[in-house]
């Protein structure tokens, strides 16, 4: 990846590290914006459904659907909040191993 004099990445060099990536979650069944969930999720455990929509810059119910797929595969659980509205988010065993 070349790097430029002011320390910008060119965009041919940030497009192909995304097909790259996309390439590799797909053997994973995973898209792009379901890694970034388990991103946020491996650096903020307990993140809530409102907490998500204010990182992530997509509807609610976009999330909920990358959420509920995630949660599908067994790489996140979601746990009884104090209320129906707070319900916290961790990544699993499985979630943790395909961070790393």
């Amino acid at each position: 990846m070349e790097v430029l004099n002011n320390g910008q990445v060119q965009l041919k060099d940030l497009l192909r590290l995304s097909l790259r990536l996309r390439k590799v979650l797909s053997q994973f069944s995973i898209r792009l914006d379901q890694y970034y969930i388990l991103l946020l999720l491996h650096d903020d455990p307990g993140l809530t459904p409102r907490k998500f929509i204010q990182k992530i810059s997509k509807k609610p119910s976009h999330i909920t659907r990358a959420m509920n797929s995630l949660a599908t595969a067994e790489l996140i659980e979601r746990r009884v909040g104090a209320d129906r509205r707070t319900v916290p988010t961790y990544l699993t065993k499985k979630g943790t191993v395909l961070i790393k």
